[in-house]
């Protein structure tokens, strides 16, 4: 598949080519620090003994000797002795013609026929090299001297250095490949190890397999946050199973409620006030039905931050008219809502989000409290935000629970033979608060029941902290 990779392949081609730089990185100055160092000594060699021959035959030719051939012999000797890696061979010129030379034979033939080159280090062949100059101070005046010096055998021991530094190399590589395999193959493992331990994760079996004692510290954190992570995602998936499968029960209890009333008010006749007691109920149940599914789609758009729309408005003005069904259902119940506001109610952010939080709070509070009983909406105006206080006279929300009614889904404990909720209202509640950067908090009321309290800044700002949750 193109873009995918391997880490054993990747992990071992990395650590061989880092064995094989460091290899080189040694091997190569090293080749070339001591090839230097043999070049440079043969060049101050030639210079020292074409010095102490000059300094010897002056002498020779200063005391009236004339036949050096003799001496050749004996300096080529001594200096043989001194350096005895260093095979060497000498010669003299007079008058244009060489008149001696000491050495080997093969040596012999690597000097020049008449040095040119005078004072400078010539190579006639590799790593044998030559120097001469012209004997100053001596009666003939134009003898010339030559020192020639064989360094072939620190050059062979050269190459056996570098043949020893390959093998190096290639010892090194080879178990830079050995250790590069294991290494990655290490790696490998313990990354299969964290896909079965993630599988394990998965399918509900415990996480021992990303328990191990040896894993590497640097893992540990990754492993952390993954196992949170799966943590999270199968607590979600659970809640959605659950949710998915109260949704379909609840919704199909008020369709189910609905087909049945319409067909038995078909089967017979009824009188007017038979027939509009009938449709109240049904419309009651579509009501619930049609904010369930706002709610629902509310919820299911919170991932792309509710909307985006910022419009400037009264929430006190917004409430009183679209509270109108909602007070109309209250009346139907037996229910009292009071709505009080003061101050200025100006706000600025997702007007629709923010008056169905408000709308879910009345219809809360109204489905929780009892006939004859009321609920008071209070709207306040305050410097830089506006606050929403909606106290109910039902049972109230225990505090066990203010943690969790803000989750979706969320049903608690049913009174009274009442319907459950959908479980969405004040999810999408505290979804649309939070967009707008408030907060919101559930208490008790000084009617008995609950109180929810929304924060609401006059500009959407920065996401608030949640307070509470709500049932």
């Amino acid at each position: 598949m193109s873009g995918t990779w391997s880490i054993r392949r990747r992990v071992s081609r990395w650590l061989l080519a880092l064995v094989l730089l460091q290899a080189i990185l040694v091997v190569v100055p090293a080749a070339l620090l001591v090839s230097s160092s043999l070049d440079a000594e043969l060049s101050s060699l030639l210079e020292e003994e074409l010095a102490e021959f000059s300094s010897s035959m002056l002498a020779l030719e200063l005391r009236g000797e004339t036949d050096p051939g003799a001496y050749l012999e004996e300096f080529l000797a001594e200096s043989s002795a001194e350096h005895p890696l260093y095979p060497m061979a000498i010669g003299i010129w007079r008058s244009g013609e060489r008149i001696a030379v000491a050495g080997s034979s093969d040596l012999v033939d690597h000097l020049p026929g008449f040095p040119r080159l005078l004072d400078q280090r010539v190579d006639d062949a590799d790593w044998i090299a030559w120097r001469a100059n012209q004997l100053e101070g001596g009666p003939g005046g134009d003898t010339m001297l030559a020192v020639l010096i064989d360094g072939r055998a620190q050059a062979k021991d050269l190459g056996g250095f570098g043949l020893v530094m390959l093998a190096v190399v290639l010892v090194v590589a080879a178990l830079g490949l050995g250790f590069s395999v294991l290494i990655a193959g290490r790696v490998s493992t313990l990354v299969g190890g964290l896909s079965v331990g993630v599988r394990h994760l998965l399918g509900g079996q415990g996480d021992g397999h990303l328990e191990g004692g040896d894993l590497p510290v640097e893992v540990l954190p990754f492993v952390a946050e993954l196992r949170e992570g799966i943590e999270e995602l199968r607590v979600r998936t659970d809640r959605f199973r659950l949710m998915t499968a109260g949704l379909a029960h609840e919704l199909r209890s008020p369709v189910q409620n609905l087909i049945g009333e319409t067909e038995v008010a078909l089967m017979k006749q009824r009188d007017e006030r038979t027939d509009q007691a009938l449709l109240t109920s049904n419309l009651d149940e579509l009501r619930d039905l049609g904010d369930a599914i706002h709610n629902l789609l509310q919820l299911a758009s919170e991932g792309d931050e509710l909307s985006n729309a910022h419009e400037r408005f009264d929430l006190g003005e917004e409430a009183a008219i679209r509270l109108g069904a909602d007070l109309a259902r209250a009346r139907r119940k037996g229910v009292e809502v009071q709505l009080e506001s003061t101050g200025d109610l100006g706000l600025e952010g997702d007007r629709e989000g923010v008056l169905r939080a408000v709308r879910n709070l009345v219809a809360n509070g109204v489905s929780w409290t009892p006939a004859g009983q009321r609920v008071e909406v209070r709207f306040e105006g305050l410097d830089g935000e506006v606050c929403v206080h909606v106290d109910d006279s039902g049972p109230g929300v225990p505090e066990a629970l203010r943690e969790s009614i803000f989750e979706p889904f969320f049903q608690g404990p049913v009174q009274d033979d009442r319907r459950a909720g959908y479980g969405l209202g004040l999810a999408m509640v505290r979804g649309a608060v939070l967009h707008q950067g408030g907060t919101v908090v559930v208490g008790e009321s000084r009617l008995g029941g609950a109180r929810f309290e929304l924060r609401l800044p006059r500009v959407p700002g920065a996401l608030g902290q949640e307070g509470a949750a709500g049932r």
